[in-house]
């Protein structure tokens, strides 16, 4: 996300799909749900902004508080934030990803029937806009591991899920570093 966040271009709809993508990060919102915001959608209640909506795909009212980062995107646009499609901002983000230099690798596992099919790809190659509700995720659930069930109750609100059992695999994704950490130190 930090590469993102300092990564530069020279179009302007590279800035825009850049931004969209960090807000999905800081909020956890679902690209169609950034994408039809409009500035009735931001509230201020006792000094603090709120995104207030009825969820895209999940058909669910959701109330969130903006974190400091988030504020400082939605004002850069006056709370009117741009609209852009999916594909434009997929395609966009890759171009972003690609000159930002992330290029850790990451694998991907299908299946053809019985077949089990691993293809290993560098991470600008597969970013999405989807991508950014995964790190609000996993990184919501890092910062409060310490708060545990509570923190995964807590995520499932904000995500607008209707079960914890959708949001469990974030904590699994989670598990999943700690073990590779755990391997790698020594």
């Amino acid at each position: 996300m930090e590469q993102l966040e300092e990564a530069s271009s020279a179009f302007e709809i590279d800035e825009q799909v850049k931004d969209l993508f960090l807000l999905g990060c800081y909020t956890g919102l679902r690209w169609q749900d950034l994408n039809h915001l409009e500035p009735h959608n931001f509230n201020v209640i006792d000094g603090q902004y709120y995104i207030r909506l009825h969820s895209y795909k999940g058909k669910k009212n959701l109330s969130n508080p903006l974190t400091n980062k988030a504020l400082k995107l939605c004002k850069k646009y006056d709370f009117n934030l741009p609209k852009i499609s999916n594909q434009q901002c997929n395609e966009s983000l890759k171009r972003l990803a690609r000159a930002a230099k992330i290029k850790s690798k990451t694998e991907r596992v299908r299946y053809r029937g019985n077949e089990r099919i691993t293809e290993v790809f560098e991470k600008w190659q597969i970013i999405t806009m989807h991508i950014a509700r995964h790190t609000f995720a996993c990184e919501f659930l890092r910062r409060n591991k310490a708060h545990g069930l509570s923190a995964l109750k807590a995520l499932s609100e904000i995500l607008g899920h209707s079960s914890t059992k959708t949001t469990e695999i974030y904590w699994n994704m989670i598990s999943a570093e700690k073990d590779k950490m755990l391997l790698n130190s020594f």
